[in-house]
């Protein structure tokens, strides 16, 4: 089969470059971010001192003074939790229903799309709430500030009402994945270099899908591994938590086995699935977690 090499010196099969044009209608590309508001400030005049009164080198003590939390006995009580919280319960659902793509970006498969729209639409609902509960608290904490943070405590520096606001943001974008064909289509670019760039953007979607179907692999691997730990110990305990997260892997296997093209993930992904079938959670003793 004819080979191709990109520009990083890497080798591919030409097919790859015609299964990369035919991803576009089999996926989406998906960013998501966050954002909160400043929660402390570093010390840097403190801990110089710090530094100097113990004879010790620039840049071995850290520390920071922080707005919105606050340790009583041993719990730490922070404004932010339930808001942190909601955020990273969010990101680790993207993260389930998407793959590794480029920097930040994933793949979303087109046929678990609806599936993703709806987790979204579910986050977005209970955001504005989760930061509804964090305002309804600021007060409280800046009022307490200049006893909670004593000399430390700068009115100029606390983070107003409004900062807090405007900086708490969630922010999801969805686009379809940009055609190598596109380049030339661009009229002010001269065709030797919308050529080059086109075989650049193949060769970059086609490296990114391999990665992305061996970090699937090397998933799913951990699961079974994990499993397996599990049950060579003596008197196992198999949590439902423990099949829940492989069996909701197994179940987005078939939506990515075309951008894969990879017949034995999608075999060994019914083969294990099949067994986890055969599991009665009676007889093995599976907890809830």
């Amino acid at each position: 089969m004819p080979l191709c090499e990109d520009y990083s010196g890497n080798i591919y099969h030409k097919q790859c470059f015609k299964m990369s044009e035919s991803i576009n209608q089999q996926a989406l590309l998906v960013t998501l971010s966050f954002g909160l508001p400043r929660q402390s400030r570093q010390l840097k005049k403190e801990i110089q001192k710090v530094e100097s009164d113990n004879n010790a080198q620039h840049g071995v003590v850290k520390g920071s003074v922080w707005y919105f939390q606050q340790v009583v006995g041993k719990t730490t009580n922070d404004a932010l939790a339930e808001l942190k919280s909601h955020f990273g319960y969010w990101k680790r659902e993207h993260e389930r229903l998407t793959l590794p793509w480029l920097g930040s970006t994933r793949l979303l498969a087109a046929a678990i799309a609806p599936k993703y729209f709806d987790m979204r639409s579910k986050m977005e609902a209970i955001a504005p709430e989760k930061l509804a509960e964090f305002m309804e608290v600021y007060p409280d904490w800046k009022v307490t500030a200049p006893s909670r943070m004593g000399s430390l405590y700068s009115p100029e520096d606390y983070p107003s009402s409004e900062e807090c606001r405007e900086r708490i943001q969630w922010e999801t974008i969805i686009m379809p994945l940009p055609e190598a064909a596109q380049w030339q289509r661009i009229a002010l670019i001269n065709p030797e270099h919308a050529a080059a760039e086109s075989a650049r953007l193949n060769a970059a979607v086609t490296k990114a899908r391999e990665e992305a179907r061996m970090q699937t692999w090397r998933d799913l691997m951990g699961h079974f591994q994990h499993i397996t730990e599990v049950l060579s110990k003596d008197k196992a305990r198999i949590f439902d938590s423990l099949l829940g997260n492989l069996t909701q892997m197994l179940d987005l296997m078939p939506a990515y086995s075309n951008l894969f093209n990879d017949a034995e993930l999608v075999q060994c992904a019914q083969e294990a699935k099949a067994t986890l079938s055969t599991i009665n959670p009676d007889e093995q003793g599976v907890r809830q977690s």
